[in-house]
């Protein structure tokens, strides 16, 4: 459902649901004039992934597209200073909140007022308000996933409602859980119950961080493990890593920028996997055999600033970023959307 505010015919804020912001998008695209092959090119030259086939899957359905998908999209067609705004909708629809100029709850409201009587619904809220404040006071003693200790109840992900391993492809209520408490430990990404790409990544991301074997999958350690304490992981911002990049490489900063953009969205803790099961970690995807070699284990090539600046060591060599190349992996990266 589409609110329409006085911004405009496109302003993804007004958006109260996947379906909207994906017409949003419709527009979006209409307006700019620009074909699915020309938005690819537009992406590439930014070093951006935006495979035309992916896009024109999005604009078929009514599901949110992922992050990036719709960053590139939304830089593509108008520029790179309305993105924020268009990521910001996309998260807000994910977590299943309304617009805050969205009118139709108050005229609801007002409606069941006049329906219903007015002692009646002063009980309700005061009864509302006793579990409350009853619950507030236990709240210092519950756990991450909301289960009070000797309650007999197990969190979500532990329970039997939820698959004993969630794993890419599924759509489900307990992979929403995964990622909510992916979040908790500071990992960015959208709580969708879609287990794509992404989610796979952050787990194994979560999994490295947490001492877990990597295995890409909500198994029973990891979910065990996202319910209990650990140190909030620090993730730097992409305008973080292009500014150091930038600064680690000033001879060459846009060619810096657009590669790593390019392999990883400037994401410093993206993992990629091969067909043959080995990864490639960080920002300048340091392979399983490299970081062998260096002796260094894959936690530490997650680190931004170490991987900026063994990537500056192997620039060092040649004075160019000839070690690495992005194609095959953009390549990749498209057939899998």
């Amino acid at each position: 459902m589409l609110a329409m505010g006085s911004r405009g015919e496109r302003d993804p804020r007004e958006a109260r649901d996947a379906a909207a912001l994906v017409e949003l998008m419709r527009r979006l695209k209409e307006q700019s004039g620009l074909t699915y092959r020309q938005l690819e090119e537009r992406a590439a030259e930014r070093g951006e992934a935006l495979a035309r086939s992916t896009l024109a899957d999005v604009m078929r359905r009514d599901a949110l597209p992922r992050p990036e998908v719709l960053a590139a999209f939304v830089r593509a067609c108008a520029g790179g200073h309305e993105v924020d705004t268009w990521l910001k909708a996309r998260d807000r629809i994910a977590a299943g909140e309304y617009p805050r100029s969205d009118t139709a709850a108050p005229v609801r409201v007002a409606s069941l007022l006049r329906r219903t009587r007015l002692t009646a619904v002063v009980a309700a809220l005061v009864l509302t308000a006793c579990a409350w404040l009853l619950a507030a006071d236990d709240a210092q003693e519950r756990p991450a996933g909301g289960v009070v200790p000797g309650s007999g109840q197990k969190p979500l992900l532990l329970s039997e409602e939820c698959p004993r391993v969630l794993i890419k492809g599924q759509h489900h209520p307990c992979v929403q859980e995964l990622q909510r408490q992916l979040r908790r430990h500071g990992l960015d990404l959208p709580a969708d119950a879609v287990f794509g790409p992404y989610t796979k990544m952050r787990v194994a991301a979560f999994q490295t961080f947490a001492g877990l074997s990597v295995t890409a999958m909500g198994d029973e350690a990891t979910k065990k493990a996202l319910y209990e304490k650990h140190p909030e992981i620090d993730v730097w911002s992409p305008e973080r890593v292009e500014r150091r990049l930038r600064e680690v490489f000033p001879e060459q900063p846009d060619t810096a920028v657009r590669l790593v953009r390019c392999m990883t969205q400037l994401d410093p803790l993206w993992i990629w996997g091969n067909s043959d099961g080995s990864r490639q970690w960080g920002l300048f995807q340091f392979s399983d055999l490299e970081l062998m070699e260096l002796r260094v284990a894959p936690v530490t090539a997650l680190g931004p600033e170490w991987s900026i600046q063994r990537g500056r060591a192997l620039w060092e060599r040649t004075k160019d970023f000839s070690h690495w190349s992005c194609k095959s992996q953009v390549t990749t990266a498209e057939k899998r959307s």
